[in-house]
């Protein structure tokens, strides 16, 4: 049974904001994921896979690059959403693992050469509850102490960048002005080395110690 045979959730503007939702135009989507996969064999992941826009993407990249029925791996917190991307990516002609979970939930594994997408951003002002505590966390696990200041935003990327391969591409969207405020302030960092840096938002190469 397809989501076109089940009924449709409602799924409003002010839901999609309240959770971090926002859509990603294709133009920026394309670049991202070109400049992130470089080669067929790589294993890619989208922590926020909302309904598979990156990793459609992804594997129209890693065909072009020459993969067979590429895999790609996809967390999504929204229930409806989760179906929609296991059914796109099929119909893009790959193979879709999509875990219907909130993302600080999953334990990282450093399996991954790219990871794609546009993370959820929530003001710190309302991001609260169970799920603040959980990206705080993770945090706190990758060995870092966010302050009160920090929004969804910035927990997620250093979550993403745990399940990155040393080398790995991680080309998470985010604006430049929030990764310099969240990120490089005086006091505890992200744990990445700079491998390569292309500008476009905040995306970047990066490397797990």
């Amino acid at each position: 049974m397809s989501t076109a045979d089940l009924p449709q959730p409602v799924d409003t503007s002010e839901l999609r904001k309240a959770r971090g939702a926002f859509f990603t135009p294709e133009p920026l989507t394309r670049f991202i994921t070109e400049w992130a996969v470089r080669d067929s064999g790589d294993a890619v992941m989208e922590p926020s896979a909302g309904d598979a826009a990156f990793l459609v993407e992804a594997v129209r990249r890693l065909t072009e690059l020459g993969a067979v029925q590429p895999s790609v791996t996809g967390v999504e917190i929204h229930e409806h959403s989760a179906r929609v991307a296991a059914e796109r990516v099929p119909d893009a002609g790959g193979v879709p693992t999509v875990i219907h979970s909130d993302f600080f939930l999953v334990d990282p594994t450093p399996t991954y050469d790219a990871v794609i997408g546009n993370p959820p951003y929530i003001r710190y002002q309302d991001f609260t509850g169970e799920s603040r505590t959980r990206s705080r966390a993770a945090a706190l696990n990758a060995g870092v102490a966010l302050t009160g200041l920090a929004s969804s935003w910035a927990a997620f990327t250093i979550q993403s960048a745990l399940f990155l391969r040393p080398g790995g591409a991680d080309g998470t969207r985010a604006a430049r002005r929030a990764a310099e405020r969240e990120l490089r302030r005086p006091g505890p960092t992200v744990p990445l080395r700079p491998v390569r840096q292309r500008r476009a938002g905040a995306v970047h190469r990066a490397s797990v110690p």
